[in-house]
């Protein structure tokens, strides 16, 4: 399952959030984010984190706070901090090894 998460909703799903959580930034007006979408929703069907999804379209107030300077963008978080993140497009298969 995958959350979409806005600024109005970030405390509640991930920044009070005990466990892993990935983040994937995503925006229409990045070609690359089309491939990483379908990646996301597979990675995201086998239930190893919580996953959350930033349309930096509907929040760039979002993007701004976290840096983001690209789409796509993976972050990983840990008990409401960040460990990691990449700007690379991941199948789901790789997104496994990167959260690990």
């Amino acid at each position: 399952m995958i959350t979409e998460v806005n600024f109005s909703n970030i405390t509640d799903e991930l920044l009070h959030y005990e466990g892993r959580a990935l983040v994937y930034f995503s925006s229409a007006a990045f070609p690359l984010c089309k491939i990483e979408d379908e990646e996301f929703k597979k990675f995201a069907e086998k239930g190893l984190v919580k996953c959350i999804n930033v349309v930096s379209d509907r929040s760039p107030d979002l993007s701004m706070l976290y840096g983001i300077m690209s789409a796509p963008t993976l972050v990983l978080f840990e008990n409401g901090k960040e460990i990691k993140r990449t700007s690379d497009v991941l199948k789901s298969d790789e997104i496994e090894e990167f959260i690990k």
